[in-house]
């Protein structure tokens, strides 16, 4: 059976909620497209709901297209190509 993504989300936004706790945080993700959808999907659910975290979730993609599930305008997220 696989993994429930809803509660992969919420496992991730939890973890990254707890860690920006101690103070702020940098998630920085490079070669995001290499990253699994369900990966990818993990970090996007948690990106969209991290707006009064002391976080910023930043990631680098090659390409002309961002990763699956983010924009540059993604409040907690800069996208760079």
């Amino acid at each position: 059976m696989p993994p429930d993504a809803l509660l992969t989300g919420i496992a991730v936004l939890t973890l990254l909620s707890g860690l920006s706790d101690d103070g702020p945080l940098l998630v920085a993700v490079d070669d995001a497209q290499w990253l699994d959808r369900g990966s990818l999907d993990a970090l996007a659910f948690a990106a969209r709901r991290l707006e009064s975290e002391r976080l910023v979730l930043l990631l680098g993609a090659r390409g002309n297209v961002g990763p699956a599930g983010f924009d540059r305008t993604s409040p907690s997220c800069y996208c760079s190509r």
